[in-house]
């Protein structure tokens, strides 16, 4: 499911990407170097459209603006501790739009 995010987000996925997300917090053990199988490939595909459509039919015609703004509160990591960006009043406002919390416990 992290490789289908990923895809969704940045068109893309691999390892790189995966160790610089939040992602690799929540799943520290995922082993994002390993060889996939086709079925594995296809699954990452077919789950980055569900992502997709459900985005879409959630955030309707601001989807757009969510994949813009949302990417401006980011996670940064210090001295083994990691810390939230600040949030800019525009990305809290179509947060709060849509009943959405930050993640408290990093």
């Amino acid at each position: 499911m992290a490789a289908s995010i990923l895809s969704f987000l940045y068109g893309t996925y691999d390892s790189l990407l995966f160790k610089q997300s939040y992602l690799s917090r929540r799943f520290p053990d995922l082993d994002f170097d390993a060889v996939l199988t086709k079925p594995q490939e296809f699954g990452i595909q077919r789950s980055q459209l569900m992502i997709r459509d459900t985005m879409a039919r959630h955030f309707g015609e601001d989807l757009p603006t969510v994949m813009l703004l949302f990417p401006l509160v980011y996670m940064v990591s210090i001295n083994d501790r990691i810390y939230r960006s600040a949030e800019p009043e525009v990305t809290r406002q179509l947060r709060l739009k849509y009943n959405l919390k930050w993640e408290d416990q990093l």
